[in-house]
Order: structure tokens, then sequence, then C-alpha cells
């Protein structure tokens, strides 16, 4: 961490470490435990090495589970810098929603003709759908500043956006369960804290004491050991309480959550790492069942911009019982280069598949017929083939089952004579 600043940033979707640097280097790579983050490398800015550290907020009791497989997990502090220092000028650092106002973005959203002109476009736009619902029900005066804005709210009331957002808020409120012994729990470490600090300071002065003072000293630091150990004995009652109330409080936020149907993979990754969560780490639980693992594996070695934000959820999961590193830009760079056309212009046709999403099965239309065979690939996010068919020559529109396919991304490509000739998502 040499020459580096550390840096935090809050943002709509939570809480993000970052690195700065006056020198750079391709390796970075961040390790996220628990709701905890670490930084390994020295990338310059955050976006080149991204890492959400604070999947559910506030956090749960106890505040972070240590994992056994990535000790040393810490969170990043701000150091001695101004914001020019801690903020890059590729940064946004708009702390919060200080002044809440609408914006150009937030209209563009609302209008959904914004356009990254990436593959991620669908997952990027259902997560600005999230955050701009959630700005304007924290706000809800912002609502009727723009007839679009109004629109979309009301059309986003009843949509996966709205339902997840919710268990979200309801994940949060978990915290507030069983408040006074919730308070006292708190009480009771801030306490422990300042009474491990105390007898540190005896222990060095024991160090040093001579035959007469030692006796003294040893008495102070074992009524000391005595009122922490009371103390930890108290939060472990206390803390069952809270797991009590916590158990109750969990079920209908389980209900709600696999009430939601589906039809994208940052969707059901959302569902799956919600269900997970609420069934462990809610309930003071920090191992999963093989199944867990098995559902979490299928989740964390996702491109995060193509399965959503609740890739970085399940990995806070899945590093409860692995220890490993996930290298996104390799992920997603690779997820964009076998998105890409790969033909020359002239060779490319104008297609299009419909219904998308699909659940049963879907059409692929040409705008004109073709006068040879055409091979129809389906891949997965990997580059892996799910489905083929032959296309006969002057056939302008084919239909095929997607029935037996697992729910997610997938690419269609359309070859001739084993050379490319057009792709779609």
């Amino acid at each position: 961490m040499a020459k580096h600043y550390c840096v935090t940033r809050y943002t709509s979707t939570g809480l993000t470490g970052g690195i700065g640097s006056d020198d750079f280097n391709p390796d970075n790579r961040w390790i996220q435990t628990s709701g905890k983050v670490v930084h390994e490398g020295t990338e310059q800015y955050i976006e080149m090495s991204p890492h959400y550290s604070k999947p559910f907020a506030p956090p749960t009791l106890p505040p972070n589970i240590e994992t056994p497989n990535a000790p040393g997990a810490d969170w990043f502090v701000l150091g001695e810098a101004d914001e020019s220092e801690t903020c890059p000028p590729a940064l946004d650092c708009d702390f919060g929603n200080l002044a809440a106002r609408l914006d150009e973005a937030d209209v563009s959203i609302a209008k959904q003709d914004w356009d990254s002109e990436t593959v991620f476009q669908p997952t990027l736009q259902w997560r600005a759908e999230r955050y701009l619902l959630a700005k304007l029900e924290s706000n809800p005066e912002l609502i009727d500043d723009d007839s679009l804005v109004q629109v979309f709210y009301s059309n986003m009331r009843e949509s996966t956006v709205a339902l997840f957002n919710e268990i979200e808020r309801k994940i949060e409120l978990l915290d507030t369960v069983a408040a006074s012994q919730t308070g006292q729990y708190r009480s009771n470490l801030d306490t422990i804290f300042s009474r491990q600090l105390e007898i540190a300071v005896l222990d060095s002065l024991l160090f040093d004491a001579d035959s007469l003072e030692s006796p003294a000293l040893e008495a102070e630091k074992f009524e000391l050991v005595d009122e922490v150990a009371g103390l930890m004995l108290e939060n472990d009652s206390l803390f069952a309480l809270v797991l009590a109330s916590r158990a109750t409080a969990v079920q209908p936020l389980l209900t709600l959550n696999n009430s939601i149907s589906t039809t994208e993979i940052f969707e059901e990754n959302e569902k799956t790492a919600n269900d997970i969560w609420l069934r462990t780490v809610a309930l003071g639980i920090d191992t999963l069942t093989q199944e867990q693992f098995d559902l979490l594996d299928t989740i964390v070695w996702q491109c995060p911009l193509m399965g959503g934000n609740a890739v970085y959820k399940a990995r806070t999961l899945y590093l409860m019982e692995v220890d490993t590193v996930f290298y996104d830009e390799d992920t997603c760079e690779e997820l964009e280069e076998r998105s890409a056309f790969k033909n020359s212009p002239e060779a490319r046709r104008t297609f299009r598949l419909y219904p998308n999403p699909a659940s049963q099965s879907v059409t692929l239309t040409l705008e004109k017929s073709n006068s040879i065979p055409f091979s129809l690939v389906i891949t997965n996010i990997y580059g892996e083939p799910v489905f083929q068919a032959k296309i006969t020559a002057g056939q302008s529109q084919f239909t095929f089952p997607v029935r037996d396919i697992p729910s997610g991304f997938y690419f269609c490509r359309v070859y001739q004579d084993e050379e490319e000739a057009f792709s779609r998502r």
C-alpha cells in the first residue's frame, strides 16, 4: 500500500472502496469478505478494479462475520487528503442525496432512451431503474416534477424493480428488530473494546512493574477481565433474543422474495442471493449447505455488469466457505469480445428476435430471405453452445425452442459457410 491513499465512496448502491496513486499497474484485485473489502495491486481508479463492499446495509449483528479463509480483511479508511486527492477526476464525489432534485440523467432513465452501447445494457438499465425508483420513493415530492417521471413511477410500482427495492429496505430494517436488546448489545461492545484497551495498557505496565507494583496492577487487570467476560456472556443472551426476533421478521421476507417471478439472469441472481442471505447471515449462521454453495457457485463467476450487483452479494456469502479471487476485468472483457461482431460490414444482415426475453420459444426473422443455408448457434456467456440448428435456403423466419435452456443471457449467432454473418444478444 506504499505511495497509495485509500478512498471510500457512497453511491446509490452502497459503499465502494478505491485506491489512488500516481503510478499505474494493471494487476489490481479486490477481495471481499462479509461486507469488508481489501485491495491488492496498484490500479489507480476505482472503476478499473471495482468491487461492491456493502451488499447489505446497515451491517448485521455481529457487524461482520470473520471468515477463516480470508484473514486480515479491513475496511478502507480515508487518509489525510483533500477531495481532489481522494476523488480522482474520473470519479463523482457527490456523497449521498443532500439536495434531492431530478437531473438530466434521472429523466433519461425515466424515458428509457439512454444506451450504454454495450452488451450490458439490460443490467445497467435495471440498476438505473432501481436507483431512480428508490430516489423517488425517498423523495416523493420529485415525482410530480416531470410527466415522464410520473409515468415511470407508475409503471415501476409493480415491477421486479419495486419488489427487490422493497426487500432491500426491509432487510435494512432487520437491524432495528429488538431495538432495546440491539442497543444494549452495542453498548456492551463499546464497553468491551474500551476495557480491552485498558487491559492492554495494564499489560504494558506489568512488563516493567516491580514486585511492589505488580499485585495492584494484576488485581485491576483481573477485575477488568471479569467485567469483559460478564459483558460477553450478557451479549450472548442478548444476541440470542435478537436472532429470535429476526427469525420471525425474516419469514415474510422469504415469502415475498420467493414469490417474485424473474425473467432475467440479474433478477434470478438477486432472488437467489437474498434467499441464501436471509437463511444464513441474517440468522447468525456463517456456514452454507452444499445446495446453497452450489447455487452461489453459478453466480459468483459471472461478470457483475451482466449478472448485476447480486454477483457481489453472492461472493460475500461464497467467501465464508472458500478463499478465492474474482477477476472481473478479464471476465467482463471476454464477455464483450464474445458479443461483438466479427464479420465484415457487407456480410451483416438485419434480423430480430422475439419475444425477448422468452421462456418457451423464440422466432428469428431476417429482413430478407437467404439464398443459401445458414447455421444458427446459441451460446451462453461463457461462449459454450447450448443450441444449434440449420436454416434452409429461402427461409426468412425460423422458430426454435428455449424451454429447456436455463434462464440467463445468451448470444444468437448465424453463420454462413463457417463465417459469422450476424449476431444478437
